[in-house]
């Protein structure tokens, strides 16, 4: 509607009807009142939803009762839109109909019209047999069936060089290249296209390892089961896609990270943190939110340094047993109550807010590296929490295991144990039930005993990036924050678009936005979570645009992003930012990670950017 008020004299349009889901006629006579208009603008799914359903009677078997029930169901069933023959039939991203046995597809081909035209800037994504729907539905002579269309112009080279010259006579061609009297029909500014590697930090690399080790492992097992190579294949396939999300960001992968998340990778992130012991960085930023997001609390355990016998241990007269259990019951509280920052704050030194190297657990449930303690100012006989002020009644040092985990006393363990074997196992059930990414065999089984199905599951119930609001890095995330800071920096009035082909990284990125008080919007044609609302001064300026907003929301949105100068930022995933949304007013784009299609990926570069960027982590 609003291309055509700013392309068409409204005199010469004539009357205008815009007939979707909600804005439908409500009259005796549907079909007669849309005539009425001289302009019908839908959409996909409601040509889709005109059309009848072909649910075919199990019983009927003969093929003239067939006929005779069908012509019969859609009289009765259907809907306004194929009752109506048009003059004029524009299929806009036409594209959407290229499988010819989807419900949309064969929908919008049974609708009636003189004239028939396709637009498309990506008429063909994966082979040419996706021209069928095309031609089927502008009545192409000689396409008939898709068995014959593929005999005659997809079978072999032969083939395609007669659908070669049949598109020469119905395809109208143009590009940002094309010439009309040697000047462009149209003036698009130079595309400056640049791509950006960035490197993984050592935790990141780990973690990215440790699912491959895990998949291959899966793959190797299915050698033994019957038909492996079409499990193996999948398994593959699967694979790939997790470790894009994980390129992306750690927890757009999370469901497998918290499978993964064994002793033995829990003690190598541990490690990693005896070297990597400034907040600065990225692997401490990673596995200090890892430690407060699972439930267990984790330290790092340094044995050649745990009988040191100091001046600061001859003053401790602490329960070094019951002071770890209070800590450890402290801390499973704070994780029970949602209390994740203060979690977060009590994982680390209070006093040096690093990593506590010998740690020393004190009566206030503080943690403190021996060092540390041994300089905080005393009052008489008692030391002076640095955190909280108060008197240290008490501390002792924190009793580890090898694998990082704070031992408790064997009485404590055995209670914990009979607390597992009392629960129902309706849980573990419902676990098993469900498995790994549609039924492959469960990666929780990768160095994993089964005593710790049970804080799997609790740890699984939790969505990690509400917990950690967008406080956990990638070198993803940092490389972008970089570049959008420097835009703006560089011009305020800066418009960006951001692509991603996963929603979950939506939301992290507009964390970000959030954080940095960027004004944002955002689009995604589905959300399973509602994304953060990203905005960075008054109720004004807050904007939101996915697929759960109705087609008037969606403008009102775009014509934020287009007309308010504060509003900076669109994110939008490719699916439902690379397709019928026009994005002109955008000088800046990040392609976060690269799409499957590569004809989706081109629709993309159709926002008319100056600067085109994108990302690739670095081996």
């Amino acid at each position: 509607m609003q291309q055509l008020e700013k392309h068409c004299e409204i005199d010469a349009i004539g009357e205008v009807l815009v007939y979707r889901a909600n804005a439908r006629y409500l009259t005796l006579d549907v079909p007669k009142s849309i005539q009425k208009h001289n302009i019908v603008i839908t959409t996909y799914d409601e040509v889709r939803r005109s059309y009848p359903q072909c649910n075919v009677p199990s019983q009927i078997a003969d093929k003239d009762k067939l006929i005779e029930w069908w012509k019969e169901t859609y009289e009765n069933d259907v809907g306004p839109l194929h009752q109506i023959k048009f003059r004029r039939i524009i299929l806009d991203e036409a594209h959407v109909i290229k499988n010819h046995l989807s419900q949309i597809s064969i929908a919008v081909r049974a609708l009636t019209g003189h004239y028939k035209w396709v637009l498309s800037g990506t008429p063909v994504h994966n082979c040419v047999e996706e021209f069928y729907p095309l031609f089927d539905f502008l009545g192409v002579p000689r396409t008939g069936t898709y068995e014959n269309f593929w005999k005659l112009y997809c079978k072999d080279n032969e083939a395609n060089k007669c659908l070669v010259n049949l598109l020469r006579s119905f395809m109208f061609r143009r590009t940002h290249s094309s010439r009309l009297f040697s000047l462009p029909i149209i003036k698009l500014p130079d595309i400056d296209e640049r791509v950006v590697q960035t490197e993984f930090c050592k935790a990141e690399r780990v973690m990215y390892d440790a699912i491959i080790d895990a998949f291959f492992e899966i793959i190797n097992g299915f050698a033994h089961v019957e038909n492996p190579r079409v499990k193996q294949y999948r398994c593959f396939l699967t694979m790939i896609l997790k470790l894009r999300m994980f390129s992306s960001h750690m927890l757009t992968a999370q469901d497998i990270i918290k499978k993964l998340l064994s002793k033995g990778l829990i003690r190598e992130l541990i490690d990693i943190l005896k070297v990597e012991r400034s907040p600065e960085s990225p692997s401490y930023n990673i596995i200090q939110w890892i430690r407060t997001m699972r439930k267990d609390t984790e330290l790092p355990a340094t044995p050649q340094t745990q009988g040191f016998t100091g001046l600061c241990v001859e003053e401790l007269h602490g329960d070094k047993e019951e002071l770890a259990k209070q800590f450890k019951a402290f801390m499973t509280t704070l994780h029970e109550n949602e209390q994740w920052l203060e979690r977060f704050e009590r994982g680390k030194c209070a006093s040096c807010g690093f990593m506590p190297m010998n740690p020393l657990v004190t009566s206030c449930m503080h943690l403190y590296c021996e060092e540390c303690y041994y300089l905080l100012m005393k009052e008489g006989e008692t030391r002076i929490c640095s955190s909280c002020n108060t008197c240290i009644e008490a501390a002792a040092m924190c009793p580890i295991a090898d694998d990082g985990e704070i031992r408790e006393p064997p009485s404590a363990l055995i209670v914990e144990k009979t607390k597992k074997q009392k629960k129902p196992s309706k849980k573990n059930k419902k676990k098993t039930q469900r498995g790994f990414m549609g039924g492959f065999p469960a990666v929780a089984s990768h160095g994993r005993d089964e005593s710790e199905d049970e804080e799997v599951d609790e740890d699984e119930e939790v969505d990690w990036i509400s917990v950690s609001g967008g406080e956990m890095t990638s070198a993803k995330l940092v490389k972008i924050q970089e570049i959008v800071k420097g835009w703006i920096d560089e011009n305020p009035d800066v418009k960006i678009v951001i692509f991603t082909q996963f929603l979950d990284f939506l939301r992290l990125v507009g964390l970000m936005c959030n954080k940095e008080k960027w004004v944002a919007t955002s689009v995604s044609s589905n959300l399973r979570h509602n994304l953060p609302l990203i905005h960075g001064g008054s109720a004004a300026n807050r904007t939101q645009l996915h697929g759960k907003l109705s087609l008037q929301a969606r403008e009102q949105s775009m014509d934020k992003f287009r007309d308010e100068k504060e509003v900076r930022i669109l994110i939008a995933s490719l699916k439902a930012g690379g397709i019928g949304l026009d994005m002109s007013m955008a000088n800046k784009c990040i392609l976060v990670d690269l799409w499957w299609n590569e004809a989706i990926q081109q629709q993309v570069l159709h926002t008319h950017t100056f600067d085109f960027i994108h990302f690739y982590i670095s081996e």
